[in-house]
């Protein structure tokens, strides 16, 4: 038996790159904190929900989200988004105008589709901590 807790894959496939993030006994507020990371935005949990739930999610990761984690955390600056990427982890339409398949939705719809919850964007007050000054304390090796 698997402990409680959400777990996050990324895997890479002929299709694209795309995010499975497993889920047990978890309440809507934890997977709001999860999405929270995906979105690099905050998520707040506003359905009300208060039971845990087993749950699986596969969705395509939003590329310039993807790039800007990757770029800081190699310490530099992100490299470019792939050609043709835009917001939301999806492709722009090709000169034909059709939009090239992938095994996995953006997240915004796979999160609809898959679970039946939406994603709004609002306005909300959240917490901000605004550093003004820092010391250094020098200390003994």
């Amino acid at each position: 038996m698997q402990r409680p807790g959400i777990r996050m894959m990324a895997m890479m496939s002929p299709t694209g790159f795309r995010v499975r993030l497993n889920a047990q006994r978890q309440t809507m507020a934890q997977l709001a904190d999860s999405l929270s990371n995906q979105v690099d935005r905050p998520v707040l949990d506003r359905t009300g929900l208060a039971s845990r739930y087993d749950f699986t999610l596969d969705f395509a990761p939003d590329k310039s989200v993807m790039m800007t984690k990757m770029g800081a955390l190699s310490g530099g600056m992100p490299p470019p988004p792939p050609a043709g990427a835009v917001a939301g982890g999806g492709r722009e339409p090709a000169s034909n105008g059709s939009v090239p398949e992938t095994d996995a939705a953006p997240l915004f719809v796979a999160i609809q589709s898959q679970l039946g919850l939406k994603l709004e964007a609002k306005k909300a007050p959240t917490d901000l901590i605004v550093v003004d000054r820092l010391e250094k304390t020098p200390s003994e090796n």
